[in-house]
């Protein structure tokens, strides 16, 4: 399950996963299986939606997935604030 504090994780590591499973500070136990792939994966489709090159059964369907794999409305809408 995707929260708001993997995401968060996430984003202060630039999304670069290799710097943060070295970091001294890292807790790889949080990221389960391949979370970390699903934060970038969702954050490249919500870049592709937010640059308006997404059609609208491709945005259903990425809000569908995200509603599944994220924990809460909250998680999702910081994912989309930091697709860029």
């Amino acid at each position: 399950m995707i929260t708001l504090e993997k995401v968060k994780i996430y984003a202060s590591f630039n999304g670069d996963g290799d710097l943060y499973f070295q970091s001294k500070h890292s807790q790889p136990l949080i990221f389960g299986g391949n979370e970390w792939g699903l934060i970038d994966d969702l954050i490249q489709d919500y870049i592709i939606a937010k640059n308006g090159h997404a059609s609208t059964s491709f945005i259903e369907a990425l809000n569908e997935k995200a509603l599944v794999i994220c924990d809460s409305p909250e998680t999702i809408d910081f994912l989309k604030s930091i697709a860029y």
